[in-house]
């Protein structure tokens, strides 16, 4: 699904980082503190990623990058190679 958030009542910047069901990156954003404009991932995904404005890159992190979930996280739904 497209989910979508926004920061009003969140008083520091965030990068958030948009995942699908393998913990790849499909979608990084940029959100400022108080903004109430919705920011819908324009890609499916399942997770989002909340990280201190500017790790994204810091980290090097981009768009197709993996980010290792926990498979505790990961058995909670059922990914496309078990079906």
């Amino acid at each position: 699904d497209r989910y979508g958030f926004w920061m009003k009542n969140t008083k520091i910047p965030l990068d958030l980082v948009f995942l699908d069901a393998s913990g790849k990156v499909v979608e990084i954003d940029s959100l400022k503190p108080g903004d109430e404009t919705n920011v819908i991932c324009q890609h499916d995904s399942l997770y989002a990623l909340e990280l201190n404005a500017g790790t994204a890159k810091s980290l090097g992190l981009k768009t197709g990058d993996a980010v290792a979930l926990p498979e505790k996280v990961l058995k909670r739904i059922p990914r496309s190679d078990e079906k």
